[in-house]
């Protein structure tokens, strides 16, 4: 039996096996020697008692139950130890497969709720570009507009500092024009430029055409080294076109670290191009108003030194009363006005004498 268990079973059942198999016969070896059981196969085989035999028969059936039993309990118990083992193991990928099924849907609402904030975020942008872009038309004034454009994106977006750079007359530099921040105002007041295609994003993108996003981390830390702008960890410039020509940039900063994407530059270069073409209408209006200005201007100078020519050379024109009679009374003020706007002799008569003027 402990060889059949070690050969089904595995070196623990046979162990098992032996060492019950040890117990039965040390019981049996116990109960011979005591008496309790006599057994002799001699005398099974000499006897011709019935109930020797049945006695023998029942010992040694005894002897086959005691080790036969415990073993199919272990085959029984190694069973159900496999069946449990099988089990258990589906149990276990069936909980591994639950919670990776559970994660998957964890990380789907987590994309779910992300790609909502952004659809609102951009929903909001949207609304708030389409207001800031109503906003932005009614004002005419260049100086005015620039102003106000920077005051109303910080505002309504919540960017640390905006400023908008527009080309100077060469082309060479982007000019600091306007700033919301108390140290985009410091730059203004010293005249703040960055050349074209060199220095800065800013430089870049006017250079280029392309927007651009820089974040505080490796080459594009050296931008953030301004101590006008000393919390800034992310910045975006635009580019202003109008058509084909770049005319500035719309520069926004933010102090959360990576706080630009792919996406934002999409949104906001909407907001850029109603910016450019706020900012091309009002040079146009402007420009527009200097005309007429210098056009009125000229025309008033050409209307004073015509009328001042006409005068000094215009005819000395008097008038004179020649009475053919003696009047009644003298002639009227609009007989006078009369002739010396003619410049003739107007004839008249009062009381039926004639007289001349």
């Amino acid at each position: 039996f402990p060889i059949v268990a070690t050969a089904l079973l595995g070196r623990r059942a046979g162990l098992v096996s032996l060492g019950l198999s040890l117990v039965t016969l040390v019981g049996v070896g116990w109960g011979m020697t005591t008496g309790l059981l006599s057994i002799s196969v001699e005398q099974m085989a000499n006897s011709t008692d019935p109930m020797a035999w049945f006695s023998g028969s029942v010992v040694f059936l005894l002897l086959a139950l005691a080790m036969l039993i415990p073993t199919v309990h272990l085959l029984r118990g190694q069973v159900f130890a496999a069946q449990f083992a099988r089990q258990n193991q589906a149990l276990q990928e069936a909980q591994a497969a639950l919670a990776e099924a559970h994660r998957q849907q964890e990380e789907a609402n987590e994309q779910l709720r992300q790609a909502l904030e952004e659809s609102a975020q951009r929903a909001g942008q949207l609304q708030v570009i389409t207001e800031l872009s109503h906003a932005i038309a009614q004002i005419r004034d260049l100086d005015r507009l620039l102003s106000e454009v920077t005051h109303l994106i910080a505002g309504h977006l919540g960017f640390y500092h905006v400023g908008i750079f527009l080309l100077d007359e060469s082309g060479r530099y982007a000019v600091l024009r306007a700033a919301n921040s108390e140290g985009g105002r410091r730059m203004l007041a010293r005249g703040h430029k960055l050349e074209v295609g060199v220095q800065g994003i800013v430089g870049y993108v006017t250079g280029t055409g392309r927007p651009r996003i820089a974040l505080d981390v490796g080459a594009d830390a050296v931008h953030f080294d301004n101590p006008d702008l000393p919390e800034t960890r992310s910045e975006m410039a635009l580019p202003l076109r109008v058509g084909e020509e770049v005319i500035g940039a719309l520069d926004v900063q933010s102090t959360r670290v990576a706080a630009f994407s792919q996406e934002d530059i999409a949104v906001l270069q909407t907001l850029a191009d109603h910016v450019a073409i706020a900012i091309e209408n009002a040079r146009l209006l402007q420009q527009t108003q200097e005309a007429l200005r210098e056009a009125r201007e000229a025309q008033q100078r050409y209307v004073e030194r015509e009328w001042s020519l006409y005068l000094r050379h215009k005819p000395r024109l008097e008038a004179a009363y020649v009475p053919m009679a003696t009047p009644s009374e003298p002639p009227p003020r609009a007989a006078i006005e009369e002739a010396l706007r003619k410049g003739e002799m107007v004839a008249l008569s009062g009381d039926g004498r004639p007289a001349f003027l």
